[in-house]
């Protein structure tokens, strides 16, 4: 069983897809804008703790690639954090901020949005710039999801049992979605959640995670975890 997450703030993470006929690029700068907008709104200012926007870049596609994934599509990540729920549904709910989503209607079918209960596995100290890595984990329809919660906690303690994993990967966190917010972001127009599990990952520098995704059993891992979990990077 997972340990227990972070009580002291809540996170959140959106998940913006490129539309059809949209650009890598038209999407990040139509998202920077739609996230500049965002944070204008006073009470965005007053609420959020932390606020990240995370932009896709293609240097692991051919190690991705030899592991057997398709290129992954064109999206940007945003990463959220407050100090309750209340704090979060103030900023949902907010008028200017219903009006800014408003205007932004042709992204939200491409959209996953949830809060989360964050709980990381790994978490080592380091001055440098790291690289990251995120992945879904979306549940298989034959599979309920208790039962695809048991195999996906299963597979986390396999990866981290890896030599490799524990020399290479300085923090490694699971983003599991609650319901907390759900009723305010459906009223926004984000789309019902299928089950689903975030993963990110992070090493020193490329060459750390280049070495992590090469090694003979991170490749066995993923070869099971392709199988079984319906794993997609982001």
């Amino acid at each position: 069983m997972f340990a227990s997450s972070r009580k002291d703030r809540v996170a959140g993470i959106g998940i913006y897809k490129a539309p059809p006929n949209l650009s890598k690029e038209a999407l990040e700068t139509k998202i920077t804008s739609l996230v500049d907008a965002l944070l204008a709104v006073p009470i965005a200012q007053k609420n959020f703790l932390k606020f990240e926007i995370i932009y896709q870049n293609e240097f692991l596609n051919p190690h991705l690639k030899a592991l057997g994934f398709p290129e992954a599509p064109a999206s940007v990540w945003l990463r959220l954090e407050c100090e309750t729920d209340a704090h979060g549904a103030e900023i949902l709910t907010d008028p200017a901020l219903v009006k800014v989503y408003a205007e932004a209607e042709e992204f939200l079918p491409y959209v996953m949005a949830f809060m989360a209960d964050v709980v990381t596995k790994i978490d080592l100290p380091t001055p440098r710039n790291r690289m990251h890595i995120m992945c879904t984990f979306q549940c298989p329809v034959h599979l309920s999801s208790n039962e695809y919660r048991t195999k996906f906690e299963g597979f986390v303690d396999r990866l981290l049992a890896l030599p490799i994993t524990q020399k290479s990967i300085l923090k490694y966190s699971v983003w599991m979605p609650n319901n907390t917010l759900d009723a305010p972001l459906r009223d926004l127009g984000f789309p019902q959640l299928e089950p689903v599990f975030v993963v990110m990952a992070e090493t020193e520098n490329q060459e750390c995670m280049i070495e992590w995704l090469t090694h003979p059993d991170f490749k066995d891992y993923v070869v099971d975890a392709r199988r079984d979990l319906g794993v997609h990077i982001g």
